[in-house]
């Protein structure tokens, strides 16, 4: 009797041996999963955000807006909620970027009018696995992403009303 007692521990020791680990690597398949998801989901929030003020240049054409424009700080005010979400990730801020094209004609400023365009927002954000696939690795996973906004923005006009 006493043997198979013995038996019955290395039988649970040797499967624990085997699951564990399986069910580790599914728990950080898991953490992959939702950062790339809310990643995704920042991304296009982040493009949104880009595209709900004033464009960064009133200028015709396409450019990627300077870190100190306006939809820039927008983008990175919403990628930044990522980190009050609690899963071990970090945004790269140096490869967000923010993509405008503003569609012809341009209003004069005195004027005003519509202004039509699109934002594009990449960004990068690296998800750190906490469990077997981050200690075999010792590196995060960079996930991508990459969204789209179009958007109207009326200029105010700055001419004097005649009475």
């Amino acid at each position: 009797m006493r043997n198979r007692h013995g038996q019955s521990l290395v039988e649970l020791a040797t499967g624990l041996l085997v699951v564990i680990p399986i069910l580790l690597a599914l728990m950080d398949c898991a953490f992959l999963v939702v950062g790339a998801a809310a990643a995704d989901n920042l991304c296009r929030d982040a493009a949104r955000a880009a595209a709900s003020g004033p464009p960064g240049l009133l200028t015709a054409g396409e450019r990627t807006v300077s870190n100190a424009g306006e939809p820039v700080k927008r983008a990175k005010t919403v990628m930044n909620r990522i980190y009050n979400l609690g899963i071990p990730v970090k945004v790269r801020e140096s490869e967000l970027k923010v993509i405008e094209k503003l569609e012809n004609p341009i209003p004069p400023n005195d004027l005003g009018g519509s202004i039509n365009g699109t934002v594009v927002v990449s960004s990068t954000v690296d998800v750190y696995p906490p469990f077997i696939i981050g200690v075999v690795t010792h590196q995060s996973i960079a996930m991508r992403s990459r969204h789209g906004f179009p958007f109207t923005y009326v200029l105010p006009t700055t001419a004097a009303m005649e009475p």
